[in-house]
């Protein structure tokens, strides 16, 4: 029996197609897992701009340079670093939770505060909250 170049060319193509169609395709696929709110909150974060009604603050609180810092943690528990108007540094601790929606902090006196979430990624959070009738939106930008 003769070898007929033409067949043997067609077997040794369809043999590599099969073995290459039969790869399994999941071991080097990396599947993202979906990212939570506290995923994407935690780390620190600065104080980067306040506006009152639309209106940026001239009152906002800038010490030596340094803003207003949140510190996030798995376990949802916050730092809150603030300077008052004498630039006094200062430190609140406390519990918070997040949704979509609102980002509430429960603090060490047993007071709490509720914010409106208008904005969390990777490297921005913007939240909002009413103070006696004026709008308040604080952006922070992720530095950790």
């Amino acid at each position: 029996m003769k070898n007929n170049p033409i067949t043997f060319s067609m077997l040794l193509l369809a043999t590599s197609l099969f073995t290459m169609s039969c790869s399994d395709d999941d071991t080097t696929e990396q599947r993202a897992e979906p990212t939570t709110q506290l995923d994407l909150l935690k780390g620190t974060w600065e104080e980067s701009n306040v506006t009152h009604d639309g209106v940026d603050s001239e009152t906002q609180v800038i010490c030596n340079n340094q803003r207003e810092r949140y510190i996030f943690d798995e376990d949802n528990m916050f730092t809150e670093r603030y300077f008052d108007d004498n630039c006094n540094e200062d430190f609140d601790y406390g519990d918070f939770t997040i949704n979509a929606e609102s980002l509430v902090f429960a603090y060490d006196d047993a007071s709490t505060d509720t914010y409106q979430v208008n904005e969390l990624n990777d490297t921005t959070l913007i939240i909002s909250f009413d103070d006696g009738g004026i709008l308040v939106e604080e952006t922070y930008t992720k530095i950790d």
